[in-house]
């Protein structure tokens, strides 16, 4: 009579940095240990990080739902839900936020990860009112990747509405003759004059409804 014996293969990775690179450390409570090579992290055979008393999959997933937005008392109610356990403190959401983050930032700042980013970047402002004074926020970003420039942004071929896309509506307009005919001199054909008195329209109307972003470009310059 034949013996047949089964053997499954399984792959153990770090619940830390995802590294196949790992060894056994010996076992705690009947759980085997093992430690990372390229990390340098121990953990359990149930994906528990050493020095935590949670799974990385639990502690990354109150991360994700931190930067999406969440509030932590939403977080906290959601994992309880979603993993079937006691609603983890504010406190504790905080250090897996704080303490992961940190680690984030470290490694993406290495060489490696640096971001591959052209010479085309957006840029979009908004005024915020903050004690009572009017300020302008800028934000800006690459136009493919939506990274942030690690530098000042060279602006002197800068192009402003290259992404505006404009509502027009067919009006009836009376204008003075001279300004009509300076505008179309200026011009190759009549839709670029039109264009031309529409953007001058533009123009006032910002310097007019938003005085404090010209004085704000004026003490840049």
């Amino acid at each position: 009579m034949a013996k047949f014996t089964e053997t499954t293969t399984y792959t153990v990775n770090c619940p830390a940095c995802d590294s196949s690179r790992v060894v056994k450390t010996g076992k705690q409570n009947g759980q085997q240990r093992y430690l990372c090579r390229e990390c340098s992290k121990k953990f359990r055979a149930n994906g528990i990080a050493h020095g935590h008393r949670v799974p990385v999959e639990q502690i990354g997933m109150a991360i994700r739902m931190f930067y999406s937005g969440m509030s932590y008392k939403q977080i906290a109610e959601s994992m309880s839900d979603a993993f079937d356990i006691p609603e983890p403190s504010k406190a504790t959401i905080y250090e897996w936020v704080r303490a992961y983050t940190d680690k984030a930032v470290e490694t993406l700042g290495q060489p490696q990860y640096k971001a591959q980013t052209g010479d085309e970047w957006v840029a979009d402002e908004m005024q915020v009112t903050v004690g009572g004074e009017k300020y302008w926020n800028w934000n800006v970003m690459h136009s493919k990747t939506s990274d942030i420039p690690e530098q000042p942004v060279d602006w002197s071929k800068a192009r402003r509405g290259m992404f505006y896309k404009p509502d027009w509506q067919d009006i009836t307009l009376r204008l003075d003759r001279n300004v009509v005919d300076w505008f179309e001199e200026q011009a190759e054909t009549p839709e670029e004059a039109q264009q031309a008195i529409n953007q001058a329209l533009v123009e006032h109307m910002r310097r007019v409804r938003f005085p404090g972003r010209r004085a704000a470009r004026e003490a840049a310059d």
